[in-house]
């Protein structure tokens, strides 16, 4: 009985043995093929991300697991009762046992072990399909590294998030969601929508950032610049010194500073249409309340400087009107001094 169950379980696993294994690319060819009749298998094994793309169970454990089931089979076997014990005397109350060592244990147990072995091969290559997809398992660092570089450059943004689609893409359309391998079927559905994820969650990393960037900071500059600028028109100048260094600022904001918060307030709405482009992020109501202000305040710029050029050109008559004043006044002084030296020198020489 021992022996005829060791035969039918090594019968079992012979149905396995092939002169060749197909490949995990293979097997995904014959996915798409309806005459391929698919591979035999008896055990789920599955794919999962931890350090590296592996395997969740030890293969060797796996393999040294089925082996061991020769030696429990001759475990129970030898203690199954004897059916004669029932209607006679006899001293051997089970069957004969048959040791560990014995050469029928021995030669199935590596027949076995050498079959699990020719399949495990060809299986452990399964992981090679995800080749391309192993920097995916350290981009956290990356992209931490890449969201704290500035300047910010809008492409790089738009090429980093292309890159993460193209990838999601590829692993949807490319990659498998199990392998009928002989003996063994690899469970990768899980594995796909973990790597799926990784790519969604740093489209959603870069977005944030660019959230913060255009919201709180792009937007907050803006509206710091216009105010800053319209802080320093409503000084006065009241003197010809101050003046001249006014309409120097003035000058500046006409021909360059203006053009510069422009420009910044165009490349920061440039910012956000871009945001909207990407499903995987909402953009708040609350948070465009800071570029409807960098708008308003933006649109304060021609008005302040057109009222700042009219207030300098007052400025300037109110100080040459000073100036002319204190010119005659200093004139009539001059005079009055001269008279009181002339009246001194006459007064002397008489």
């Amino acid at each position: 009985m021992t022996t005829k169950s060791i035969e039918k379980y090594v019968e079992f696993f012979r149905k396995f043995r092939k002169d060749t294994y197909p490949s995990p690319q293979e097997i995904i060819q014959r996915e798409y093929d309806p005459d391929t009749p698919f591979e035999l298998t008896f055990i789920t094994l599955k794919l999962e991300k931890k350090d590296k793309i592996c395997f969740a169970d030890d293969l060797q454990q796996v393999c040294d697991e089925l082996v061991s089931i020769v030696i429990k089979m001759v475990d129970k076997i030898n203690h199954i009762p004897r059916a004669d014990t029932q209607i006679a005397n006899t001293d051997k109350s089970h069957l004969w046992d048959i040791q560990e060592d014995d050469q029928i244990v021995i030669k199935a147990q590596a027949e076995i072990t050498e079959i699990l072995q020719e399949n495990l091969a060809v299986t452990q290559k399964c992981t090679s399909i995800y080749d391309e997809f192993e920097f995916l398992l350290t981009e956290d660092q990356r992209i931490e590294a890449f969201l704290n570089k500035k300047p910010y450059d809008r492409e790089e943004f738009r090429s980093e998030i292309k890159k993460y689609q193209d990838t999601i893409a590829r692993i949807r359309a490319e990659t498998p969601f199990e392998l009928r391998m002989s003996m063994f079927l690899v469970e990768c559905q899980s594995l796909n929508e973990t790597l799926v994820s990784i790519c969604e969650d740093s489209i959603q990393k870069i977005c944030r950032k660019m959230n913060d960037y255009v919201f709180s900071e792009m937007a907050a500059n803006v509206n710091s610049e216009v105010r800053y600028m319209i802080q320093q028109f409503q000084e006065k100048a009241d003197t010809s010194s101050t003046l001249v260094e006014f309409e120097g600022k003035l000058e500046d904001y006409k021909n360059n500073k203006k053009n510069e918060i422009t420009s910044n307030y165009f490349d920061l709405i440039e910012w956000m249409f871009m945001l909207y482009e990407y499903y995987q992020f909402t953009v708040h109501d609350d948070s465009v309340k800071s570029v409807e202000s960098a708008y308003k305040q933006t649109n304060k710029i021609a008005s302040a400087i057109e009222n700042q050029s009219e207030q300098l050109d007052k400025q300037r008559r109110d100080i040459e009107n000073k100036l002319n004043t204190d010119i005659k006044t200093f004139k009539e002084e001059l005079n009055e001094v001269k008279g009181e030296v002339e009246k001194f020198k006459v007064k002397n020489t008489k």
